[in-house]
């Protein structure tokens, strides 16, 4: 079992659609353009800000904001007009707009002159829409476009590409797979941040094969970076990954040794539900080292956020905690809530248009 690695799906492993800090603080934004028909380059570029800041904070509104300039937009391809493009899809696929994500996919793949535009930006393309197929459980479809997306990418854009596809191997199992892309992968990257990232997700792998120190080693590189970059968030979630690692290995020294340093970056974040776990194992090393079993209060904010953290990218992760704290309540209430998400959880399902939306380039590389 393990907490699950906190860079999963909406934070849990690194999906990379672009590089910087992903949490950084947006204000709320209007987007203001003139009356003209086609937006000018400078308004252009600035709705493209606009676009990128609300994709760390808020997708939905990130592709409202896409959709509200889109009569406005010129019609000849140009750097601009791509990254704008992109921005909305990658607000579309965070959001699960599947128009969207369908309009834009069919624009680049369809259009002689976008296909004429488009080079090594094709990789790109083609690792965003990887990284939707995977959030919707469609792991074959998403392998056909990373490893389309690694046919166009650059010697820059390949390790991004590889760290999610080693994402992608992880959560099906493969793990040996997603070591032997990762590890040469790393070994030759340059952007620190980047290999933070790789750091993560390699770590993540060999925490499911129970290699504890060798995931220690690696969470704890990827936490001391993020933290001298001043990146709260990124910092918080390999930080508590590095937490559960050392409660899962009775570790305490160690645990004791990065709590507080851990909790002072989860204060900068003000993630509340980067938080709840913290909170979560903090009682879980006392009752697992000290033997100190939680107090009234503290049983109430357990019960409380069980449900949170249960139907959050944790619940799948939550029974080693639970079971370790040995409250009936809490277990009692935990199977309940299993029961009932099993029960009302409907499979995974897909428009069926989703499913044949494709890249061309893609399609004739794999026919």
């Amino acid at each position: 079992m393990a907490i699950r690695h906190f860079a999963n799906q909406k934070k849990l492993h690194y999906d990379y659609f672009k590089s910087g800090n992903r949490r950084a603080k947006v204000l709320p934004v209007l987007i203001v353009v003139s009356s003209l028909t086609v937006l000018a380059p400078d308004e252009l570029f600035k709705t493209l800000r606009v676009i990128q800041d609300l994709n760390i904070s808020n997708p939905a509104q990130a592709t409202r904001a896409y959709e509200a300039v889109l009569p406005k937009l010129p019609v000849q391809p140009s750097k601009g007009l791509y990254e704008l493009h992109r921005a909305g899809l990658e607000a579309s696929i965070k959001s699960n707009n599947v128009r969207r994500i369908t309009e834009i996919v069919e624009l680049f793949s369809e259009s002689a002159d976008w296909l004429t535009y488009l080079q090594s930006e094709k990789g790109l393309i083609a690792n965003n829409l990887a990284i939707y197929y995977r959030r919707i459980n469609q792991p074959a479809l998403a392998q056909i476009n990373y490893e389309c997306a690694l046919r166009y990418s650059t010697h820059d854009q390949r390790p991004r590409i590889v760290n999610n596809l080693a994402v992608l191997y992880r959560t099906m199992g493969q793990l040996k797979e997603a070591i032997n892309i990762l590890t040469p992968t790393l070994s030759d990257v340059k952007d620190e941040q980047l290999e933070a990232a790789l750091n993560n997700n390699l770590a993540n792998v060999y925490f499911d094969m129970s290699k504890y120190q060798h995931a220690a080693r690696l969470y704890r590189q990827a936490f001391l970076y993020h933290q001298k970059s001043g990146q709260a968030y990124e910092a918080s979630y390999t930080g508590l990954n590095l937490l559960n690692v050392y409660l899962l290995a009775n570790q305490w020294k160690n645990y004791r040794r990065y709590r507080n340093t851990v909790k002072a970056q989860l204060s900068a974040a003000e993630d509340r539900e980067l938080s709840i776990v913290f909170m979560w194992q903090e009682l879980i090393f006392q009752k697992s080292r000290n033997g100190l079993n939680p107090k009234a209060e503290q049983v109430e904010f357990l019960m409380s956020t069980l449900p949170k953290l249960i139907q959050s990218d944790y619940g799948s992760n939550m029974e080693k905690y639970v079971y370790t704290l040995q409250l009936p309540e809490l277990i009692a209430s935990y199977n309940t809530l299993l029961s009932e998400q099993q029960k009302t959880s409907p499979n995974v399902s897909t428009e069926a248009p989703l499913l044949g939306v494709a890249l061309s380039w893609c399609e004739s590389n794999n026919s």
